[in-house]
């Protein structure tokens, strides 16, 4: 099995050579279609090349002899023009192995795995479990189907559409050890956000111990008193009973109004945040109807290193310094 490429990996290299192997974003993606697709051809002459995989012999000399070998077996070339590679040519034994290798530079154990010689599918499943990390096939590359990891996307939902939480992220679940919640508004509007019902969804390929923690604003309106509105969100949250789910609730404190203008849900691997807020349905059961205009995004953990998804890895523990805790 193979894993994807740390940040540390990311950073290791020049800042030239990272415009070549990536996308304007800094996506991982491209550069891993590249790889999966066979032989990684550069945009580059090939004395190019070599001069940019010497500069980064300066900074990491392992890893830039790692490359360097791939140039000299072929496996990595330098062109005067881009070449699109033929989908009949096939390289499996040398993908695995620049894979491999470059797994081999990691600093920290990957943290996805991907594979192409499972017997049956029906095993990820179960190596998931018990690994509890996500497992993915060859084809999820070359099909788009996790694509939403590298590169933004976005669903625009109109005023009238049936829409279903589980539904919706079916194809968002992965094994998830922490889940985060910030939305100021979502205390208040716990009845039209349908809490239960996504941590229901997002937990099913999960084993066990997912920690869940929620900042939002007891006082965020003047209907109710914060008392009332915290006895609104245990009543909301009492028939959601998960030996593998543990709740934290966080209350903003007075300078923790302005922590973050969007609403999100953040997991290990994904974001997924509104600027409108998640209380844009009209609850029935089994989903809703959608009330009021809204775009959800789902920012992935190797899309750009600004994104959503960092932006809440990085700020969390300031933001829970500007909470409450409430209860857990």
């Amino acid at each position: 099995m193979d894993g994807f490429m740390t940040d540390e990996f990311f950073e290791k290299l020049p800042k030239n050579l990272r415009s070549i192997l990536f996308d304007d974003s800094g996506s991982y993606f491209e550069f891993y279609r590249a790889l999966k697709g066979g032989i990684l051809h550069l945009g580059v002459s090939g004395e190019k090349l070599f001069t940019l995989l010497e500069e980064l012999n300066q900074t990491d000399p392992d890893l830039s002899k790692k490359l360097i070998s791939f140039v000299d077996s072929g496996k990595l070339k330098g062109l005067k023009t881009e070449k699109e590679i033929h989908p009949k040519i096939d390289l499996s034994g040398i993908r695995k192995g620049v894979l491999r290798q470059l797994s081999g530079c990691y600093e920290h154990d990957a943290d996805t795995l991907i594979h192409d010689e499972l017997e049956q599918k029906s095993w990820i499943e179960k190596l998931e479990a018990e690994g509890q990390k996500p497992l993915f096939l060859d084809e999820n590359f070359t099909n788009g189907n996790i694509e939403y990891l590298f590169k933004e996307q976005s669903k625009f939902l109109n005023v009238g559409d049936p829409f279903n939480w589980s539904r919706f992220l079916m194809q968002y679940v992965l094994p998830f050890n922490r889940v985060r919640i910030l939305d100021p508004f979502l205390f208040v509007n716990i009845r039209e956000t349908d809490l239960p019902g996504i941590l229901k969804s997002i937990s099913k390929k999960s084993k066990h111990g997912i920690k869940v923690e929620i900042i939002s604003d007891l006082s965020a309106q003047d209907k109710w008193t914060s008392k009332e509105v915290l006895e609104r969100v245990q009543t909301e949250l009492k028939d959601f009973k998960s030996s593998k789910i543990d709740i934290a609730l966080y209350d903003q404190k007075g300078g923790g109004k302005d922590l973050f203008h969007k609403r999100v849900v953040w997991t290990d691997f994904w974001a997924l945040y509104t600027d409108r807020g998640f209380d844009f349905l009209d609850i029935e059961k089994g989903g809703g109807t959608v009330k009021r205009e809204n775009t959800l995004f789902i920012s992935g953990k190797y899309a750009s290193k600004d994104s959503v998804w960092h932006q809440i890895e990085k700020n969390w523990n300031g933001y829970l310094e500007k909470a409450d805790l409430i209860t857990s």
